[in-house]
């Protein structure tokens, strides 16, 4: 056991265990912490990033990314076909308990494509709330109000007979004032949906070691943990809760979390720990390790033919930082968002996708990084009839 530098964001507890360390390599001017662990809590079993910050920290890091708001990112509100099967089947869990004329707010809504979906299905009393300018100007074009703050929409004084967390409280350093807010746009009959990635689904969706443990999603919930924390903070009662998986990027699945919440005067403020939930998270972990080795790359290393890798991400980050290319002649770093903006990691200097059509990369070894858009980048590859060698380093 150890002694958190982050109390338990469930129950507050001091102490947990360490699963796994993570280390990222460093990026220019960013204030997040490089090293964090991977605990689970001793009390209460929910597992969770450990990492010396504050939401002040991780507030400044959200506002400085406008990735979201570009229309290709995957799992940020988007309206993509993907999205759009994930939205339908949210709006279909919604319908057993909201009706047409409730007023709706989404906390974290990204693009917005949730808003639109159930402004497309008959729901028209909408709101929004999202610090990511790019964001709000999309939802301001559907004429739907958006918020940049939680505090922006508790200062207007309103409540909502039912408030959506989708894909948001994974992201969230201080859960406990972040619930507490919650608390001031609900009333005691409002309902509260939640999505969040399935950590007991990990090992079931397993595409590269450690893929789930970055810096953006900090908090691992099962359904266990998570009605823990409703239960915990807010005295809420699960009405229902579902298993299961999406599309985020075509052809990538991830484990989903779908749940409904209710006030309830007589609910406890815990459920059992999440055993359960917990040694799912370990079983990841072991499989993480075992598959953290890359014989791909030996035909490159030691060689002096320029190697290229794509993607941009915690992923790499991770593998720079374990020092996997040691040896392999690294000529930069392919990135879709980043590329071509003078920006360099590692001394890596990060590079356009059209950079594949300078003469010096026509026949270089190209690494795959990316997880989620791997498939996207073998497509573009085989359209640019790129002649080189293309090593992808991820299920």
């Amino acid at each position: 056991m150890k002694l958190l530098s982050r109390n338990c964001p469930v129950c507050a507890c001091q102490e947990g265990e360490c699963l796994t360390t993570i280390s990222l390599a460093p990026v220019q001017n960013e204030a997040l912490p490089l090293t964090f662990d991977v605990c689970v809590c001793k009390k209460c079993k929910s597992c969770f990033d450990d990492l010396q910050a504050n939401q002040d920290d991780f507030d400044r890091f959200y506002a400085a990314s406008n990735k979201y708001a570009a229309p290709e990112t995957g799992g940020s509100g988007g309206w993509s076909n993907a999205d759009t099967n994930r939205w339908n089947h949210v709006i279909d869990i919604l319908s057993s308990h909201i009706h047409t004329t409730d007023r709706i707010i989404d906390i974290g809504c990204g693009k917005g494509g949730l808003l639109m979906a159930l402004q497309a299905r008959g729901f028209q009393n909408l709101v929004g709330i999202e610090p990511s300018l790019g964001c709000r100007q999309n939802l301001a074009a559907q004429n739907i109000l958006c918020h940049s703050t939680m505090e922006d929409a508790i200062r207007q004084g309103e409540t909502f007979d039912c408030v959506l967390c989708c894909q948001v409280l994974e992201h969230v350093f201080a859960l406990d004032a972040f619930l507490a807010d919650i608390g001031k746009l609900s009333t005691p009959e409002s309902i509260l949906y939640i999505e969040v990635p399935d950590a007991a689904g990990y090992a079931d969706f397993f595409h590269a070691p450690f893929y789930y443990f970055d810096r953006e999603h900090i908090n691992h919930f099962t359904l266990g943990s998570l009605d823990n924390l409703v239960y915990q903070r807010l005295a809420y009662r699960p009405i229902y809760g579902e298993r299961g998986s999406a599309y985020p990027v075509a052809g990538k699945k991830t484990p989903v979390l779908w749940a409904v919440y209710q006030p309830s005067a007589q609910c406890a403020k815990m459920l059992a720990p999440d055993e359960k939930g917990s040694r799912a998270i370990e079983t990841y972990v072991r499989l993480s390790t075992a598959r953290d080795c890359y014989p791909q790359m030996e035909a490159v290393r030691g060689t002096l033919l320029p190697v290229l890798l794509w993607g941009c991400g915690a992923h790499l980050r991770r593998l720079l930082a374990k020092g996997c290319f040691t040896g392999i002649n690294l000529a930069g770093i392919i990135d879709r968002d980043r590329g071509g903006r003078g920006e360099s990691l590692c001394g890596l200097p990060i590079l356009p996708p059209q950079s594949i059509l300078d003469p010096l990369f026509q026949k270089a070894t190209i690494i795959i990084t990316t997880v989620l858009y791997a498939d996207h980048v073998q497509s573009f590859l085989a359209a640019q009839a790129f002649k080189g060698t293309v090593i992808l380093i991820s299920d």
